[in-house]
């Protein structure tokens, strides 16, 4: 029922092939080695040691329990063990100690609240403690002291409103403190003061999802929320990415008061300021996507690549950049391989690998690529 809301959206431009990839304005596609498992709807983790290790996704509706490691320096993958459960609708967040907690999700029957550690020293993977609460389609990132802060989600049943906290010290949950209402699909972004911002998602009311367009901070000083500017507009599907001065883009494809009747004809792109409390609307994509990878480049700039156009079954190689310095979208060049729902990640160098997802030939694929920006 979540599946709109968890999706990532992107982006268009013309390319020059060439042997070693594909060129184009703003920047160029090298290869990136390919996938040991074919996966979609996969999650890359960049570890501390700047190698990504990519978890989960699916297969030929199967969940692909086998993670693996892409290399940045030698361009190769190598498998990294393998996860005890299954699962899609889980999250995967780097701690403090170079390990990954894969969290919570769905195993095909019921929502878990089992957890899992990888430790990138012996490529092996250890029980970690359980959620409190069983859910999916929630969010959770690493706080700046070192917790995990998990947000609301899906227990299978009902949306949540519960929240929980990871001591990596006592290897503990614990309770944190609820939010107004019980959301599910919603995103969360860490800004620079160490508040986390929770963005969009959807709540049941008289048994009918709605899409929201409220907002909320969570406080780690006082583990206390307050709420903060409304989006312009109820989502149904986004992704969010880092700006300059501390801002956050969010970009949605649907929104919920013309779900029925499919895409805007336009993107709608906004970006929050943490001074103000507030989104405003910024320069829209060239082109309306879903499904399409968004990660913010070392230079500053954001790439949207691949995805799936408008009344269309078949995945995109095209992508686009923005520049917060102009503040407008430009076309870059294209990915060699057309791909919607690919795991991506902004690498130690500035470079966004994207690798896997679904292929020209709507089924999961093995390739893999990096963008490298233009000079200057």
């Amino acid at each position: 029922m979540l599946l709109l809301a968890a999706l990532a959206l992107a982006g268009c431009g013309p390319a020059v092939a060439t042997s070693a990839g594909t060129s184009g304005p703003g920047g160029h596609w090298i290869p990136a080695g390919t996938m040991l498992h074919a996966r979609e709807f996969a999650s890359a983790t960049k570890l501390a040691d700047g190698r990504v290790l990519v978890t989960g996704g699916i297969s030929a509706n199967q969940r692909i329990p086998v993670a693996e490691i892409f290399n940045p320096t030698t361009k190769t993958w190598s498998e990294a063990g393998a996860l005890q459960t299954p699962r899609t609708g889980d999250v995967p967040v780097l701690l403090h100690s170079g390990k990954v907690m894969v969290i919570g999700g769905y195993d095909g029957k019921k929502a878990l609240a089992s957890t899992e550690i990888f430790d990138p020293a012996t490529l092996t993977w250890s029980a970690g403690p359980p959620l409190h609460q069983a859910r999916t389609s929630f969010a959770a990132l690493t706080l700046k002291d070192g917790r995990v802060l998990v947000v609301a989600g899906y227990d299978g049943t009902n949306d949540l409103s519960e929240t929980e906290l990871y001591d990596p010290k006592a290897n503990a949950w614990a309770v944190g403190p609820s939010l107004p209402a019980a959301i599910s699909g919603e995103s969360v972004w860490q800004l620079a003061n160490g508040n986390v911002l929770v963005a969009g998602g959807q709540t049941s009311s008289k048994g009918v999802e709605v899409f929201i367009k409220s907002c909320e901070l969570f406080h780690p000083g006082t583990n206390t929320w307050s709420s903060t500017g409304d989006l312009s507009q109820a989502y149904v599907s986004w992704a969010l990415a880092a700006l300059p001065n501390q801002r956050v883009l969010l970009d949605g494809e649907f929104v919920a008061s013309n779900y029925s009747g499919g895409l805007l004809q336009k993107p709608h792109v906004e970006a929050y300021d943490p001074g103000t409390g507030s989104w405003g609307p910024i320069d829209q994509m060239l082109t309306i996507r879903l499904s399409f990878s968004l990660d913010t480049l070392g230079n500053g700039e954001v790439l949207a690549a691949g995805g799936l156009a408008k009344s269309s079954a078949f995945p995109l190689r095209t992508a686009e950049l923005y520049n917060p310095a102009t503040g407008h979208w430009s076309p870059t060049a294209s990915m060699a391989h057309a791909r919607q729902a690919a795991a991506s990640t902004t690498l130690s160098d500035g470079t966004v690998l994207v690798a896997g997802g679904v292929g020209s030939n709507l089924s999961s694929i093995t390739s893999a690529e990096i963008f490298v920006p233009s000079q200057g």
